[in-house]
């Protein structure tokens, strides 16, 4: 979300002179076609000046135009990051130009891009729009990139023995620990462990009950993952399950029986927000997790 920091209004008759009192130091302006344009803040500003350039808008002095709001998300895969600027607004117009700063010495321009880094390090990228009536805003996020995700979560009873390369979920609620966990509680009926000798497998033998209001949730850095649900139980197959990644369907409506006790499907999925969110609207009665896995692509 956009939120202002600092803000300058164009005076009718601009001059360097009139903003030396406001900020001394570290800011350079240039005046061109009546418009002020802000450079790096690259050392501590006067004592006056609260704020950073992060997030800084011009209008003109008589605040008849209001300045645009900036905002963007991005996604990454490998050394590719997806830019999406189309969440900025104006209040009383239209955006006419959207103008990227990769942090790497490049450009580029449009509200939805795509940039290659030769390198995997953190880059300030500044997004800078225009409205149609020539206000300015620029919005400053600096781009992380992660080491590869490579995460298989088994919901299970916190007394049943953890299957080899997996982590365990009680139903928990999501806490910084561990990373995961639920947001909205999944059910009361809790988790099972069936100990039967039609599983696969220990991480097919477990589950837990998940009410259709159930959401799950895993910290994740921002890119794109390959996600695999299973869903199943052993003993007593039924009811018509449904799960959601960033609600983008994975598995719709599909039933349980004796001839199909569990369900695995694999989507692509776009992290835009930090969290991988896990939903199970529509499921009848319940649906049931076993596990999850969530590989970086």
């Amino acid at each position: 979300m956009y939120t202002p920091i600092a803000s300058h209004k164009l005076p009718e008759n601009p001059s360097l002179t009139r903003f030396a009192p406001c900020c001394t130091k570290g800011v350079q302006y240039a005046v061109l076609a009546g418009f002020i344009f802000l450079g790096a803040l690259s050392t501590a500003a006067a004592a006056d000046f609260s704020g950073s350039l992060k997030g800084v808008s011009i209008t003109d002095a008589q605040a008849t135009n209001r300045p645009p709001a900036a905002a963007f998300t991005y996604s990454i895969s490998g050394n590719t990051v997806s830019f999406d600027a189309s969440g900025s607004s104006d209040p009383d117009g239209t955006i006419s130009q959207y103008k990227w700063d990769f942090g790497d010495g490049t450009t580029g321009s449009g509200a939805q891009l795509q940039h290659v880094y030769s390198a995997q390090t953190a880059m300030p990228v500044t997004l800078t729009i225009i409205d149609n009536q020539n206000g300015v805003t620029l919005s400053q996020k600096e781009i992380t990139f992660a080491e590869p995700v490579n995460k298989s979560i088994n919901f299970q009873p916190s007394t049943a023995p953890v299957p080899t390369g997996f982590l365990m979920d009680s139903g928990a609620a999501l806490n910084a620990t561990n990373g995961y966990g639920w947001t909205s509680p999944p059910l009361s009926l809790g988790t099972r462990d069936r100990d039967s000798s039609l599983s696969l497998n220990q991480a097919y033998d477990t589950f837990i009950h998940i009410d259709p209001t159930g959401i799950w949730e895993m910290v994740l850095p921002n890119g794109t993952y390959s996600v695999t649900v299973c869903i199943g139980d052993a003993t007593y197959p039924d009811g018509s399950d449904t799960v959601l990644a960033e609600d983008v369907p994975i598995i719709v409506n599909q039933s349980l029986s004796t001839t199909t006790r569990w369900i695995e499907k694999t989507a692509q999925i776009v992290i835009a927000d930090g969290r991988l969110t896990l939903k199970f609207i529509g499921s009848i009665p319940n649906a049931k997790l076993c596990w999850v896995k969530v590989v970086s692509i």
